[in-house]
């Protein structure tokens, strides 16, 4: 079995329901986009995918990817898996990365430890990665830290690093948020190319625009409630709920977009 499958999934913390009995599937061959304004629990969902639960947290139901018990997998368990069967792209790489390093460090430290290759196969592996995400002069932002590169280039040193590693799924939450309509066209490219290579794709965005051509499938959350579900173009194309609705039309998208996130969900750091 290698769908997703999510079943009568709730959460709650101090008597908040954060999800609640949320149920849909995905299919291995299927890419989903989760939209929906801050405050619904799109992040909430995507960390419970690499194994991040709030503290504090009662979670019931079922949550099921390939052969995995999500919710009932040991940190041990969560060491061979995160990373590098499900990969986890945040909003701000920087804070992935040790600025006191450099990005060669980085990237031989993750390359060497999990595909048990020598350093220089590793370096070779990660210069030619980053030349497929379209980095120019490779070999010289190995010698980079983090803090003399921009965001946008960060995530698509982060995407190389992490597709050198075959994960089944890359989990890409607001992606574009901080970035501007040229630098988030490039990064849902970088997405398109991680596609590309068979990988399936989460992507959490309050931007539904930067779904099309990237998933199959849509779901939107409100306060933890799932409202709509289903094929991309037909939600995109005739939303049935009036939330829905509201939510994907143009005219309300920047109603959304910027609408800083609030709540504080009690994960482990």
């Amino acid at each position: 079995m290698e769908r997703l499958i999510v079943k009568d999934l709730t959460l709650e913390i101090k008597d908040r329901v954060l999800l609640n009995h949320l149920n849909f599937e995905l299919e291995a061959h299927e890419s989903l986009g989760i939209v929906g304004e801050s405050g619904s629990g799109k992040t909430l969902f995507s960390r419970l995918l690499i194994g991040r639960k709030p503290q504090g947290a009662d979670i019931q139901g079922e949550l099921t990817y390939r052969d995995w018990d999500i919710l009932k997998l040991k940190e041990k368990d969560w060491q061979e898996i995160r990373g590098r069967k499900i990969a986890y792209i945040a909003q701000n790489p920087h804070g992935l990365f040790n600025e006191m390093q450099t990005i060669e460090s980085h990237g031989l430290e993750v390359l060497t430890s999990l595909l048990k290759i020598t350093k220089d196969q590793a370096r070779d592996q990660f210069v030619q990665a980053m030349e497929d995400f379209n980095l120019e002069n490779s070999r010289d932002l190995l010698k980079k830290y983090p803090f003399q590169l921009s965001g946008g280039m960060l995530q698509r040193v982060m995407l190389a690093m992490m597709m050198e590693l075959n994960p089944y799924m890359v989990i890409a939450d607001e992606p574009t948020s901080a970035l501007d309509s040229w630098n988030a066209e490039n990064v849902a490219d970088l997405l398109r190319i991680c596609k590309s290579k068979g990988t399936q794709l989460l992507v959490i965005t309050h931007d539904y625009r930067l779904l099309k051509g990237l998933v199959d499938r849509i779901v939107i959350l409100k306060k933890g409630d799932l409202i709509e579900s289903g094929p991309l173009e037909e939600v995109l194309k005739n939303p049935k709920s009036e939330y829905g609705k509201a939510l994907l039309a143009p005219r309300t998208y920047k109603r959304y977009r910027d609408i800083p996130e609030k709540r504080d969900y009690g994960f482990k750091d």
